[in-house]
């Protein structure tokens, strides 16, 4: 018999929001024409002076993908688990408005359709 959910049910559970600090990951891309460094310059700035980040904590702003239509920074910051709600819906739109103030540009896949008739 196969029971759903064993290794829950029979296993160990780990409950994150008992933690003091929590992480939030968020992942933004800039396109390929763009200066990198100035939007992770921009994407560091965010974390450093938002006073709810724990400026102690490993946080990190690194290139993670080279995808087909951006290149994917991930966005690390470390937070009071009070903090983690509020912090995780503030920080897309604030990271999108430093990586436009820099310059940069956030781009959406396109694709190009060539039509061709058959004469």
């Amino acid at each position: 018999m196969v029971i759903p959910n064993g290794p829950l049910a029979n296993g160990n559970l780990i409950n994150h929001t008992a933690s003091d600090i929590r992480a939030v990951e968020s992942s933004i891309g800039v396109a390929y024409s763009d200066d990198i460094y100035k939007a992770k310059a921009a994407l560091e700035a965010v974390i450093q002076q938002d006073e709810r980040v724990l400026q102690n904590e490993g946080n990190v702003v690194a290139v993670v993908n080279l995808g087909d239509s951006s290149i994917d920074f991930m966005v690390r910051a470390f937070v009071k688990t009070d903090d983690y709600r509020d912090f995780y819906f503030d920080i897309l739109p604030r990271l999108k408005t430093a990586v436009e103030g820099a310059g940069c540009s956030i781009p959406f896949p396109q694709r190009d359709v060539h039509l061709y008739q058959d004469k």
